[in-house]
């Protein structure tokens, strides 16, 4: 009875649906993007699907702080993140007034 129920049930082998990652040079370009556009924004209004792509956008802001590319600043714990502008981005950053 057994060798029958095995022939009866076959495998099926269904694909893993694949979605594409968030990479840290993704989330990086896109952060970089959003500064130059912006120059100062909220951490928090960084759209994430999961705590996943959050925690690399995250990543991607320390890396962007360490180069000087992005500045940082949280009044309080576990507060919101102002981003803005950093100096690394001299190329893109509008002239200084006289």
């Amino acid at each position: 009875m057994l060798e029958a129920a095995r022939a009866a049930v076959r495998e099926v082998d269904v694909p893993l649906l694949a979605r594409e990652r968030l990479s840290l040079q993704g989330a990086l370009s896109a952060l970089l993007a959003f500064g130059r556009r912006l120059r100062h924004f909220s951490f928090s209004g960084i759209t994430a699907q999961d705590w996943g792509e959050r925690t690399t956008y995250f990543a991607a802001l320390l890396e962007a702080v360490k180069t000087g590319e992005l500045r940082a600043e949280q009044a309080e714990p576990y507060g919101d993140i102002q981003v803005e502008l950093g100096s690394g981005n001299v190329e893109s950053a509008p002239p200084a007034a006289p």
